[in-house]
């Protein structure tokens, strides 16, 4: 009976496959498997979509794909895709992340509003979005990160009634 390859020959088998398809002129685009986060690549099809179940070389988790032109979509029964809020609370609030995460993303944020407010009129052309809407918004979240408004202290009140 052959032994079950490790997770380090599994991953190293994927890479090579990967490897020569991308020498043979294929392209991929990033993908995570749903289960471990490992990253991933998924070939881009030639027109129509490619849709496959796959096992993850690192986790050996089950998932399902589907490769278009434009994105990746992944799914994994039991699993959903992040809502908005959990993705930003994910990623202002996450486990072992570096301190300077959040710092980050704040900056980031803010130099997107900046460039919607001195982007020319009409950059927005052909998008599915009012371009309108989004530089109100893009005004609205940068004043809201260059000022931080203030917030009633946690606790202030309970002190007070003490007194």
């Amino acid at each position: 009976m052959k032994n079950k390859p490790g997770r380090s020959e599994r991953i190293a088998k994927v890479r090579d496959y990967t490897e020569r398809c991308k020498a043979s002129g294929d392209k991929f685009r990033p993908m995570w498997c749903p289960h471990c986060r490992f990253e991933l690549e998924a070939k881009v099809p030639d027109d129509d979509p490619y849709t496959s179940l796959a096992t993850c070389p690192s986790c050996e988790g089950l998932f399902h794909y589907t490769s278009r032109l434009l994105n990746v979509t992944v799914t994994a029964p039991g699993l959903r895709n992040m809502t908005n809020i959990e993705v930003m609370r994910h990623l202002m609030e996450g486990p072992g992340d570096h301190p300077m995460q959040q710092v980050f993303i704040i900056h980031a944020l803010i130099n997107f509003c900046e460039g919607v407010a001195k982007a020319k009129p009409g950059f927005m052309e052909g998008n599915m979005v009012d371009e309108g809407l989004w530089r109100e918004l893009a005004k609205k979240v940068g004043d809201t990160l260059n000022q931080y408004p203030m917030v009633k202290d946690r606790g202030y009140d309970d002190e007070e009634e003490q007194d």
